[in-house]
């Protein structure tokens, strides 16, 4: 029982991890659009990021 408990945990942190990783990711290809004067490029890789920035900054209110 506590193994499984123990493995859920590992697991959650993993895909957690994983998530914040491919935002920076995503975060970075997009500013060094941007520094690229490649608008089109930026607002494809950021427009997702500002998305659910927004919903989460209006679910907190």
């Amino acid at each position: 029982m506590v193994v499984r408990i123990l493995v859920g945990v590992v697991a959650l942190a993993a895909i957690g991890v994983g998530l914040l990783l491919l935002r920076n990711d995503q975060m970075d290809r997009g500013v060094r659009a941007l520094k690229e004067e490649n608008g089109a490029a930026a607002l494809e890789r950021l427009k997702p990021l500002l998305i659910s920035t927004i919903f989460q900054h209006s679910r907190s209110q």
